[in-house]
Parts: C-alpha cells; structure tokens; sequence
C-alpha cells in the first residue's frame, strides 16, 4: 500500500492512511460516563467519556442534542472512533449522517484530552451554528 502500482500514475499521490499513522491508547476502557448538560431548553449534549485502569481519557464522543416534537434528535457527533483522529458528523432531522470532517490527527493522550475539550467548546459556545450547517448539508443532500 502506498505505492501506485501503474507507473504512468506515479505522479499521483496515495493519501490513504497507514497503520503508522494511526495512534491508539495502550490500554482498553475500564469506566465510563455519560454526562449530560444542558445548554439551553431545546438544546444539550451528552459526553460519553471513556477511561483506562489509571484513569487516562482513551475514547469519548460529544453528542449535540435538539429538542424536536418533544423528542431529544443528534444534531453533531464530534469523536475519536474509527482512526480518524477528531471528526465531526453532522445530522439531519431524521438522524441521518449527512456530512463528515476531520479536524485534526490525534497522536497521544493529550491530543485526545484537547480534542474533547475542543468538541465540549464548540458545542456549548457554537450549538446554533452545528445546527444551521446541518440544516444546510442536509438541504444539499436532497
């Protein structure tokens, strides 16, 4: 991987990552919580925050939440999973995915504690602005 098998490509580069470039915690989670805060009457989050056996960060999401026809609906998800450092997904009205992006590559426990605490800042301090760009990619998607 990482090379182009045909030689009239070789100018193309392969941005596929590799398993070096994906960094993992050394030990699996242990204890896990699930904060929820509120941030105004139809709007919240919820932390699912995951910790090793010395109490090191090693997974965790941040779920924006919107209140719709009385119903609590995922507006964001920013999160770790899959190797692919701190991304955000965005969702439309039926909970759907409809956008991805990365925000950066996380390459050691502290990138995973300023990742969080990224994701924490743009929820609670730009939740109207996560949900008008769902809005928006949803409509585009259509």
């Amino acid at each position: 991987m990482g090379r182009n098998p045909n030689p009239k490509d070789r100018r193309l580069v392969d941005m596929s990552p590799t398993p070096d470039d994906t960094w993992w915690p050394d030990l699996p989670a242990e204890e896990e919580f699930e904060p929820w805060t509120q941030i105004d009457d139809d709007a919240g989050f919820v932390q699912r925050l995951a910790y090793d056996q010395y109490q090191r960060l090693c997974e965790w999401a941040v779920i924006q939440m919107a209140r719709r026809d009385g119903d609590w609906v995922k507006i964001a998800v920013y999160d770790t999973c899959h190797g692919k450092g701190v991304h955000r997904h965005l969702y439309n009205g039926d909970e759907e995915r409809c956008d991805e992006n990365t925000l950066f590559a996380v390459h050691s426990y502290a990138d995973l504690e300023a990742g969080v605490d990224h994701a924490i800042e743009r929820v609670e301090l730009h939740w109207q602005e996560n949900e008008r760009e769902a809005r928006r990619v949803s409509k585009r998607g259509r």
